[in-house]
């Protein structure tokens, strides 16, 4: 799996939860914002590449995505995870995008249904999904997981494992222990968020 530069905030995202995140934005405070965006301009990237909307669309439906959610910040009620209101919002523009191009008739409701009867969608937003879920395990690991996880899985390229070891303060002794260690704790809390 490689992650993009897009990604690499949602990744190395530390700071807070959620929920923390959102009461700050909703006082005004422009970084809890700025966090929350870097947070999940990769997920919401990726949804609209998995439902096809055209590349030369990508960047106003994710302004549009982002733009909702400031607006519905004093609203949400579930602030511990907003994923769930971030994957509506985006696939229900993905459609009203497709049905505008192609002038479509009958209901955003008929539009929907048909996005989801394709099954390589189906098949790149479960794949979403799932990258998301990692993005959020690896963030909710301590420093010094998330930091080696990163630079040996995601960082694209990869860094040398003698780097990573070395921007620790470990051995290429001890590294491979704190690996496994570090890749334990991610299977923990991949396998309890469902993913095998």
């Amino acid at each position: 799996m490689c992650m993009t530069r897009d990604n690499e905030a949602a990744a190395g995202h530390s700071k807070g939860t959620d929920a923390r995140l959102v009461v700050r934005a909703r006082r005004g405070d422009a970084a809890a914002w700025a966090e929350l965006v870097d947070q999940y301009s990769g997920y919401v990237f990726t949804l609209l590449r998995s439902t096809r909307v055209p590349e030369s669309d990508q960047a106003d439906a994710f302004q549009h995505v982002f733009v909702e959610l400031f607006k519905a910040l004093p609203l949400l009620r579930n602030i511990d995870h907003l994923a769930p209101w971030i994957r509506v919002t985006t696939l229900r523009h993905a459609v009203y995008l497709r049905r505008s191009a192609e002038k479509l008739p009958g209901s955003l409701e008929d539009d929907e249904a048909t996005l989801f009867a394709d099954t390589d969608i189906v098949r790149a937003l479960e794949d979403a999904e799932t990258a998301q879920t990692v993005r959020e395990a690896i963030a909710g690991l301590k420093d010094r997981c998330r930091t080696l996880i990163f630079g040996l899985f995601f960082a694209d390229p990869p860094l040398p494992y003698s780097e990573v070891a070395r921007s620790l303060g470990l051995t290429l002794a001890s590294m491979s222990m704190s690996r496994q260690r570090c890749l334990d704790a991610l299977e923990k809390v991949l396998i309890s968020k469902g993913v095998k």
